[in-house]
């Protein structure tokens, strides 16, 4: 049975990417804590999947309600939908009074890796836009931060693992030691999407209403050698 908690009784958040990996973490954490979530994703069928899960599996003491709509992120006219209807359902007041804005970057936002141009721009850029917002949100009480995991164990990465298995013709356990998991690493593992899943919790919680505009690394050690 999942455990509800009081920390975020009564608050509303909104999880994008929700139907896996960390995105999905994030929400089955937060909603044991007592949050409602409006969940996002692309993935309809799995998004409502979870949905029905939470809800089957809450303490009775939780009553924390849950819901999930289609959206396509990279789409303006579906992004500008969504938010819409979530301030139409919720009102603008839990934003201004309890915000808590929570990017998942990764430690390509803080370092590079060789052919990986693209998605270290945007990830350094994820950064960037989560300091602009803290500091334009703090009058309002909002925080921002940015998590920056080395690599976690999604199915995303699942996947990575597999191809480049087969591209490189080595087994898939190579593939986590020589590329996934750099010298510099000093625990020498894949990260878990709770793991990541834990510390937005903490974001969101009172405990964290001073800590904004700031990238936090949970990187096994990558960046401190």
């Amino acid at each position: 049975m999942i455990s509800a908690a009081p920390q975020l009784a009564g608050r509303i958040a909104v999880v994008t990417g929700a139907a896996s990996g960390i995105g999905e973490a994030c929400a089955r954490k937060l909603f044991a804590l007592g949050s409602t979530l409006v969940l996002s994703d692309v993935n309809e069928d799995r998004g409502n999947s979870i949905v029905q899960d939470l809800k089957s599996k809450a303490e009775p003491d939780n009553k924390a309600d849950a819901l999930f709509m289609k959206v396509d992120m990279s789409k303006g006219d579906q992004t500008k939908e969504f938010s819409d209807k979530v301030l139409e359902k919720f009102g603008a007041s839990h934003a201004i009074i309890l915000g808590r804005v929570i990017n998942i970057g990764s430690i390509h936002s803080l370092v590079a890796s060789p052919g990986k141009i693209a998605y270290v721009t945007l990830k350094h850029g994820l950064v960037g836009m989560t300091k602009a917002i803290a500091v334009e949100g703090g009058k309002y009480g909002v925080t921002a931060n940015c998590i920056c995991p080395s690599y976690v164990r999604t199915p995303l990465v699942e996947k990575q693992i597999v191809d480049q298995a087969k591209l490189r013709g080595i087994s898939e356990a190579e593939v986590i030691e020589r590329i996934m998991l750099p010298d510099n690493a000093v625990i020498k593992r894949l990260l878990e999407p709770s793991e990541v899943a834990e510390f937005c919790a903490f974001l969101c919680s009172d405990a964290a209403q001073c800590i904004t505009g700031s990238e936090h690394r949970i990187d096994c050690g990558w960046t401190s050698q």
